[in-house]
């Protein structure tokens, strides 16, 4: 069994010799007893930074526009475009500032190297997945209900998820409306705890 390990260990350190020689030299060392190696320390990852939202005012106008574009050529871009105006309106009005999606997806993709490199797992062990508040299951903190109702009261269309890494507690409350989606508080991870 360590001769595989080693030879997949070989095999993504980089193309010192052929895979197949590779191989070959793999299979021909003596069989040796397993070496318990410390597992290399996980990096701990950078946390995402929230961002304050430029909206733009809409008039009138472009609204009707675009709802009406909709009902009667079946052209949906513009209100689309109007529906995610309406969550960065609502989210600015609220002075909600929503965590930066890029910092977001780094978070996530760093917290998921960490988690499986704690269990020598090189892929799929842990993940991240979206449950709609509604069905979720677990806890939510009185704070994060009370920012929803926030965006509900305002945007009565808006959907709320919440995204959590699996075997991992630090669940983010997600909003979307139209296309537009974003991550807005976090909870039951200590790092976060002062935000």
């Amino acid at each position: 069994m360590s001769n595989v390990r080693e030879y997949f260990m070989r095999l993504m350190a980089g193309p010192q010799r052929s895979d197949h020689e590779t191989a070959v030299a793999v299979l021909e060392s003596p069989i040796r007893e397993p070496v318990m190696a410390m597992a290399p320390t996980p990096v701990v990852p950078q946390k995402p930074q929230r961002t304050k939202l430029a909206v733009v005012t809409l008039d009138d106008e472009i609204c009707t526009l675009a709802t009406e574009v909709k009902e009667k050529l079946g052209y949906a871009g513009l209100d689309i475009a109007v529906q995610n105006h309406a969550l960065k309106a609502c989210l600015a009005k609220l002075e909600i500032e929503p965590f930066d999606p890029v910092q977001v997806g780094k978070y996530k993709g760093d917290t998921l190297r960490a988690l499986n490199a704690e269990h020598d797992i090189m892929y799929g062990y842990n993940y991240w997945a979206m449950t709609e508040l509604k069905q979720y299951a677990k806890a939510v903190p009185e704070f994060v209900l009370r920012k929803a109702l926030q965006i509900h009261e305002e945007l009565p269309n808006a959907k709320f998820f919440v995204d959590e890494c699996k075997f991992h507690p630090d669940p983010f409350l997600v909003v979307a409306h139209g296309d537009e989606i974003w991550w807005i508080e976090v909870w039951d991870e200590p790092k976060f705890e002062a935000l």
